[in-house]
């Protein structure tokens, strides 16, 4: 006789840690209310979702990499093309277009200031066990010791300013992934994320 197991229920951090909310399945025991808390954990703020939106209408648009270009009074991204700054002022004038005001102002921004601002939630710290399953859309998330800014897009994705470094106008914006080659070498498991404001 073949001996049957009821699914034992097990909590939310034992589901996060074993990644058994990823399968979705009935086999896990994740009760449906651990699972929908998981779900809600993952899903973007209003705004986190429309600043990304935003962010992504730009793939197509002729774009150029400027350490300060995007240092400016005006919200660089609604004036006409090309559009020229670097990681930093990218992710802060897409947020401001959807209504979050990250901290060091239009024209002093950096990636220090998006870093240590509260309107943005620590997901993980450099050293941090993460991967591209942990991420929301939107999510920010830091590179090379915290020297690059990216948005998190999904799939595994990112979009940013590239560039070499140094102000010549190289690269622009690109999409990249964070599972494989260069990128992956290089996240060290520091993200934010945008919590909902009402």
């Amino acid at each position: 006789m073949v001996e049957m197991h009821e699914p034992h229920n097990i909590s939310e951090e034992e589901a996060r840690r074993n990644r058994q909310f990823i399968a979705r399945s009935e086999e896990t025991g994740v009760s449906s209310q651990v699972l929908r808390a998981l779900e809600e954990e993952l899903k973007p703020s209003k705004q986190a979702k429309e600043a990304t939106d935003f962010a992504l209408t730009f793939l197509t648009e002729p774009t150029v990499y400027s350490l300060h270009e995007g240092l400016s009074n005006e919200n660089p991204l609604l004036q006409d093309a090309p559009y020229k700054m670097d990681s930093a002022s990218f992710v802060y004038w897409c947020y401001k277009k959807a209504g979050v005001q990250l901290r060091g102002e239009d024209t002093k921004h950096s990636i220090q200031t998006i870093k240590n601002d509260f309107h943005l939630q620590t997901v993980g710290n450099i050293g941090a066990n993460l991967d591209h399953e942990d991420l929301a859309y939107g999510d920010i998330i830091f590179f090379f010791n915290d020297k690059h800014i990216g948005i998190y897009v999904g799939e595994g994705d990112f979009i940013s300013f590239i560039g070499s470094g140094v102000n010549n106008y190289s690269g622009g914006l690109r999409k990249n992934n964070m599972i494989k080659g260069k990128w992956r070498n290089h996240f060290q498991g520091h993200v934010l994320r945008h919590r909902e404001e009402v």
